[in-house]
């Protein structure tokens, strides 16, 4: 279940770009390789027993298929996943320090064994994925930086980073010890939660910079039809001047051929229909 929210979460930065099709198929192996995987776990379980290496092995590598299943569904760029696994990586790492840390403080109070201490460790977990879960949703359906972040020469630095803070982080408790020392737990929660913050009010400052970029370059549009419109205007007017004139000129030279015709000046009355045409 732990797996399949962090894959729930790794998925909603993608959702709005996928067709329902595309959803469906998603879901569908997720649920069988969740189904699978489960076997398989309780098969170790039965036949290893229930030990922190067993759970820290599982816990480390259980979700890397979820990550080849949705990388072979969702086609967006490489390195959008890889942050999206980072940073998803980063919170659940810090969910389990925060159950690691209350599961030593229980453990100093009542005397648990090993296989008790797990199962309080879980239980923690999904405690804690599942009261958190609509912020956590509100939080991952955003987690996408701008496209600047990974449309430059750095764009792979920015996209591993929250990946190389989590392993860094995760790499102190990669043994058969549990739970560490209460200092060593605290600081897994730390480094996660100030990481989050501190991308949070990057992120927020980056979309609004994209904001007032995007309304510039729609205000230098909108200047440049608008004044594309007052050209196109003022030779509007200086044609209906023209016509205004042509139109005066052309009944003033009605009035005299036909004055000249009343009067028998025919030679005339040519002489002055020929002009226009000469020109």
């Amino acid at each position: 279940m732990i797996q399949l929210l962090g894959a729930y979460l790794r998925y909603l930065p993608f959702r709005a770009a996928m067709t329902p099709t595309e959803i469906k198929k998603l879901w569908r192996r997720f649920f069988i390789w969740s189904a699978t995987n489960f076997l398989i776990i309780v098969m170790l379980i039965a036949e290893l027993g229930l030990n922190t290496a067993l759970f820290k092995l599982t816990l480390f590598i259980n979700w890397l298929p979820y990550a080849l299943i949705a990388l072979s569904i969702i086609k967006r760029d490489l390195k959008e996943h890889v942050f999206v696994i980072g940073m998803e990586f980063l919170w659940s790492l810090m969910l389990h320090s925060i159950s690691t840390s209350t599961s030593y403080i229980l453990l100093h109070c009542d005397a648990l064994s090993s296989s008790e201490v797990l199962y309080l460790h879980n239980a923690l977990c999904m405690t804690l994925f599942l009261i958190l879960i609509r912020w956590e949703r509100r939080l991952f359906l955003n987690i996408l930086p701008s496209r600047y972040f990974f449309d430059n020469p750095f764009g792979w630095h920015a996209a591993i980073l929250p990946l190389a803070i989590a392993l860094g982080s995760s790499l102190l408790m990669a043994d058969a010890h549990y739970p560490h020392d209460l200092r060593e737990q605290l600081s897994r929660v730390v480094i996660p939660l100030f990481f989050f913050l501190v991308y949070r009010s990057m992120s927020i400052s980056t979309r609004l910079i994209d904001e007032k970029n995007e309304r510039e370059h729609i205000n230098g549009f909108i200047n440049q039809r608008l004044e594309a419109l007052r050209k196109y205007n003022l030779i509007m007017q200086e044609h209906q001047k023209r016509l205004a004139i042509f139109r005066h000129d052309r009944r003033h030279n009605y009035r005299l051929i036909s004055a000249m015709l009343d009067s028998g000046d025919v030679d005339k009355a040519i002489t002055l229909i020929e002009k226009p045409a000469e020109k």
